[in-house]
């Protein structure tokens, strides 16, 4: 009886612990079958996700995540219509009950794996700060929903900030190349081209002052010569005639303006001979014989020995003895006050 007894204990026991391991089994697979449909349903919002960015943005370019970043799901390239590229964007899908702060710090890794400028996770539960559209630690988050208008908005800020960035640029080499043109040959060749020009210019306008008051002084002469010539007449007429010659009034108007004329003609020249004979003798050290300085002149005698009495009773000038005569500028008078 007592073995018999014994036999059932065991049998129970058998049939339990078989129970027990039939239960442990049963509860794995039931596990694994959760899991496989998680996971076929993260895949699923996964391939949805990228479809419908490829809709929305058909000049971006989307590429397959490389081995070792396990997180990730899609990689955007955000691409204008002529091609050229803005930025990248990181997409992670996830289709879970329950939001995770430790999907961050992992998607944050991997965007520096890949360098990309902007990550974001497209969740169906969401935190319990963010309601729709929000930034969590770097991280942009949103709703299944609103991933359309997030792309719209990260693609924007990526394609403002490659604009600018593609402006700077060209105002950093538009003034490297102003500066080597104004440090270089070619500007300073055309800055001596202007140069000489007005040199050439200044030179010219020059002779032609000095050859307007020859005329001016030619003028002169003749009007003094002409003007004696009527006036010496007027007085051999009255001598022959006397009394008995016709009135002569017009004859003498005629005489004092030939005088006027002769004297406007000397006051408008006798200034600029004054300038023109101090700059001259300047540029001779400020001392020259007569001969010589009449000579860079170009003056005639008269007119010379005129403008150099009136400087020398200006105090200006002083002579000086030597062959044929020295003129010197007084000592410290930087040309009497007449300069140019």
């Amino acid at each position: 009886m007592e073995q018999a007894r014994e036999e059932g204990l065991f049998q129970v026991k058998e049939k339990d612990l078989l129970i027990s391991q039939l239960r442990d089994r049963i509860r794995d697979m039931q596990r694994k079958v959760e899991q496989g449909s998680q996971q076929v349903q993260g895949e699923v919002q996964e391939l949805v996700l990228e479809d419908l960015l490829r809709q929305e943005f058909p000049f971006d370019r989307f590429r397959e995540v490389p081995k070792g970043v396990e997180g990730a799901d899609i990689i955007q390239e955000v691409r204008t219509r002529d091609g050229r590229s803005c930025g990248t964007i990181l997409w992670e899908s996830k289709r879970t009950k329950a939001w995770s702060d430790g999907w961050l710090p992992k998607l944050r890794g991997d965007q520096r794996e890949i360098r990309a400028e902007v990550c974001a996770i497209v969740t169906q539960v969401l935190p319990s700060d963010v309601a729709s559209i929000g930034e969590r630690d770097g991280v942009w988050v949103c709703g299944f929903s609103f991933m359309v208008p997030m792309a719209r908005l990260l693609r924007a800020g990526l394609e403002e900030v490659s604009r600018v960035r593609r402006t700077q640029a060209g105002q950093e080499t538009k003034m490297q190349q102003a500066y080597e043109y104004l440090t270089g040959t070619d500007f300073r060749l055309r800055v001596q081209g202007v140069v000489e020009s007005l040199e050439e210019m200044s030179a010219l306008l020059e002779k032609e002052k000095k050859a307007m008051r020859n005329l001016w002084r030619k003028r002169e002469r003749q009007i003094h010569l002409a003007t004696d010539g009527v006036f010496a007449m007027q007085q051999d007429l009255k001598g022959i005639a006397g009394s008995d010659l016709a009135d002569l009034s017009t004859l003498e108007d005629s005489v004092a303006a030939l005088e006027v004329l002769g004297e406007s003609y000397e006051e408008l020249d006798s200034e600029e001979l004054v300038q023109e004979f101090l700059q001259t003798l300047q540029q001779l050290d400020g001392r020259a014989g007569n001969q010589k300085l009449r000579e860079h002149l170009g003056w005639d005698e008269a007119v010379y020995d005129r403008v150099k009495a009136a400087l020398v009773d200006r105090e200006v000038v002083r002579l000086g003895r030597g062959r044929g005569g020295t003129v010197q500028l007084r000592s410290g008078e930087d040309e009497g006050g007449y300069a140019a």
